[in-house]
């Protein structure tokens, strides 16, 4: 979708040695996908890896754990399993300060950054950190315990 801007993420990173791209592309409008890929090929050549079919869940995770960085520059709330699952990997994540789930998981105290400065750096305690908030606020057992408050 255009409001991932996807686009302008890639001019960002074009600059940047030794990298590989993996895009997720598999939903939306087949005109933007076409585009975003030209242009991904266009910069990176085969370091750019368009996903465009959809995986089997654990065969997912396999794929997201071997994620360094995860960058989401939508303006819109989105992704959230996929961000939630990756902060949960120790992975660094990238989200657009615009985004209104990007002050809610800073008000977590997760260690996320914004879209405008992207850099490869991410120290150990802050991975370690987010993995253990995640655990602790988004567990089976926290979700258990808040829909019992809901419900009952």
């Amino acid at each position: 979708d255009p409001t991932n801007r996807h686009l302008e993420i890639l001019k960002k990173l074009q600059n940047k040695n030794n990298i590989k791209i993996f895009c997720p592309l598999v939903y939306g409008d087949e005109t933007y996908k076409k585009r975003v890929i030209k242009e991904g090929k266009k910069i990176f050549k085969n370091n750019f890896i368009p996903i465009t079919k959809k995986m089997k869940f654990n065969d997912y995770i396999r794929y997201l754990s071997n994620i360094d960085i995860a960058v989401f520059n939508h303006n819109r709330q989105q992704a959230m399993g996929n961000i939630i699952t990756l902060l949960g990997l120790g992975k660094k994540i990238y989200i657009n300060k615009i985004a209104p789930h990007f002050k809610k998981l800073k008000e977590k105290k997760l260690k996320i950054f914004e879209t405008n400065i992207i850099n490869f750096e991410f120290s150990h305690f802050d991975r370690l950190n987010n993995i253990k908030i995640i655990k602790k606020n988004f567990s089976e057992k926290k979700l258990i315990k808040e829909l019992k408050e809901i419900f009952e």
